[in-house]
């Protein structure tokens, strides 16, 4: 059974193999062009052109300076929206968690190389995984988001080229040692294993296999991976799904306390068999409280069953009841259905939209004609500039020998008409000119202007045309800027779902307040797990992924303070201010992530309280003086109380 689907996998290997075999073989030309490890070839070739030998010339490297000049590589942070008013502080806890993960895996060194790779090879990819660190014991799983150099270890399906949801199936070629390969899937692989041609080392111990993904029959995701001797790795027709211990003969889901001292299994309650296995499966019984990050109780696990008895004194009481084996009875488990991702666990980046290719335009072929050109003019130039020199004539006598060290001559006065120099000097400024005139030509074509190479920038003068130019700029890069944006939202997007489905643990880590405290954040599943009016639960993950370019705040105080202090010359906390005013801003701020919201709510909150509490006093003490005024005595003549 194993061989007939590697036969069926491998044939489907080869097919898009095949069909995908121009940019592999053009993968390693376009890093030479970069590097500038090519020959150079005369750029006009002529019927009677005189035999040439390709050389290595002095090299310009035309080719990575004006790539790495518009590199729009940097770090794009998570920005994530909720749907639902009910599902604000959700969408927050993504966010935080997103970017604390961005910084951990740090994905701001794979997003400077996206760019390189994708203007050279037209794209680049991310593989997103659970993964647990076994180097660590009792350590925690999790997320790995992997480089994939397309240009050597993606293969798409064949035909297909708008978006990799729509194949049917991609391979990931995989290299690691034949060691680790035997020991992580018990496998013994005896040889006719691959080695890239790639490799810079051939190394005997390194294999290489192949992991393809492929949309199963329920439209979830699977996974088949195999060496090329026709040794299976994974087979996994619900690669995404959760897996629970189930008896090998009936099926049953193994109890979490079914575990006896030695380790063991205890036999299953239904048909006593003790052989168990890993099966998938879309529900998870609980039988313990499931809570959440707050120590809310969002499922309950399973309960005695009572009834009420009464007790020698004729009280009711609850009592346990047990069944004819002595065992309590218990109410049967809740179920929760477990979150299986829809998506395929890799991202893919293109630099630009090609109709027929599954990758974007190399600019490395675009601007290869112009650095082999300016190469071969620097060629000519250093052949002229070596050739030329002084020709001295001399008289012709044994004893007259010009040397470098010598420069003293005797000759006859006779001979002194006979001594002349003659200057042999090329010139190279036609050479100059046309060289520096391809370049321009090459940065034209690339959309780089003086701007992005640091110089100054002369073309536009007034401050307008340099706003229109930089707008024309960017224009010219929207669509590199937009596609890398469109890869991180689809990362993020992954990375959360990945999560969401596997992180059994809460994770934590570092957030900071808006009272500008730093303080332990925790993502934990279940945060996101809600039940419904029908009493089913059902997992909450259709929030709005974007990225921004800007620093969030909690991060960059600097630009907090200057805000701040901003707000501070415009007399926004001046106690002028009625105190509902500041309390507004403070809330808006607070909405945005300010480290000092809370101090403005609670400094708006005390004038407040104090201008109702210096309004109480005047008040009562107009009342007091009001009523000292009625309660005043009329002292009439004649009276008990006058005073005579």
């Amino acid at each position: 059974m194993d061989g007939d689907k590697i036969n069926i996998w491998r044939e489907r290997l080869q097919k898009s193999e095949s069909a995908f075999y121009r940019e592999v073989g053009a993968a390693r030309y376009r890093e030479d062009i970069f590097n500038g490890n090519v020959y150079v070839t005369p750029a006009i070739l002529m019927d009677n052109f005189e035999p040439y030998e390709p050389v290595f010339p002095i090299n310009r490297l035309v080719v990575k300076e004006i790539i790495e000049a518009k590199n729009i590589g940097g770090t794009l942070y998570p920005k994530v929206r909720a749907k639902r008013e009910a599902d604000v502080g959700r969408a927050k806890i993504i966010e935080d968690f997103l970017l604390s993960e961005s910084y951990r895996l740090n994905l701001t060194e794979q997003e400077l190389e996206k760019y390189r790779n994708g203007a050279v090879h037209g794209g680049f990819g991310q593989l997103v995984q659970w993964v647990s660190d076994d180097a660590v014991p009792q350590s925690h799983s999790k997320l790995k988001v992997s480089p994939v150099y397309v240009q050597y270890e993606f293969v798409p399906q064949a035909g297909i080229f708008h978006s990799v949801e729509e194949m049917d199936y991609f391979f990931i070629k995989i290299s690691a040692s034949k060691e680790s390969v035997e020991r992580i899937y018990d496998v013994v692989i005896e040889s006719d294993y691959s080695i890239s041609e790639y490799k810079p080392q051939y190394n005997e111990d390194i294999i290489e296999f192949y992991r393809c993904y492929y949309r199963n029959t329920g439209g979830g995701v699977g996974c088949f991976a195999f060496t090329g001797n026709h040794t299976v790795l994974e087979d996994y027709e619900n690669y995404l799904e959760r897996s629970v211990l189930v008896c090998g003969r009936c099926g049953t889901p193994a109890l979490e306390s079914a575990v006896v001292e030695n380790g063991e299994r205890e036999p299953c309650s239904v048909c006593g068999a003790t052989e168990w296995k890993r099966d998938s499966a879309r529900e998870q019984l609980v039988y313990r409280d499931i809570v959440n990050s707050r120590g809310e109780v969002v499922v309950p696990g399973v309960e005695p069953v009572v009834e009420m008895i009464p007790d020698i004194f004729g009280n009711l009481r609850e009592t346990a009841i047990f069944n004819e084996n002595g065992e309590m009875e218990s109410t049967e488990p809740n179920k929760i259905p477990f979150y299986v991702p829809k998506l395929y666990p890799f991202a893919l980046y293109r630099n630009t939209i090609v109709p027929d290719r599954v990758l974007g335009r190399s600019e490395a072929d675009e601007l290869a004609p112009y650095q082999n050109a300016i190469n071969y003019l620097h060629m000519l130039t250093f052949e002229n500039v070596a050739t030329s020199g002084d020709i001295i004539t001399i008289p012709e006598r044994p004893d007259m020998v010009i040397t470098n060290r010598r420069r003293e001559y005797y000759i006859r006065p006779e001979e002194k008409n006979l001594i002349d120099v003659k200057s042999l000097q090329g010139d190279v400024s036609s050479i100059f000119a046309y060289e520096d005139r391809l370049y321009q030509m090459a940065r034209y074509q690339a959309g780089v202007t003086d701007s992005f190479q640091g110089r100054p920038d002369m073309s536009a003068e007034s401050a307008i045309a340099k706003q229109i130019q930089v707008a024309q700029t960017e224009q010219r890069l929207r669509e590199n800027i937009a596609l890398r944006e469109q890869s991180m939202r689809e990362l993020y997007k992954r990375m959360f779902q990945t999560a969401l489905a596997f992180a059994d643990d809460n994770i934590t880590y570092t957030q900071q307040l808006t009272t500008g405290e730093t303080s332990e954040g925790v993502f934990c599943r279940y945060d996101f797990l809600e039940q419904g009016a029908d009493g089913a639960y059902h997992w909450i993950d259709d929030f709005e992924f974007d990225v921004t370019e800007d620093q969030p705040l909690k991060v960059n105080t600097t630009a907090q303070l200057q805000d701040l202090v901003s707000m501070f010359n415009m007399g926004v906390f001046s106690s002028q201010r009625p105190p509902e005013e500041r309390a507004r801003l403070g809330h808006a701020l607070k909405k945005l992530g300010y480290q000092f919201a809370d101090a403005i709510l609670i400094g708006a909150e005390e004038d407040r309280n104090a201008a109702i509490s210096q309004q109480t006093a005047l008040q009562q003490q107009q009342q007091l003086s009001l009523a000292g005024e009625v309660a005043e005595p009329q002292i009439e003549f004649g009276s008990p109380n006058s005073i005579m």
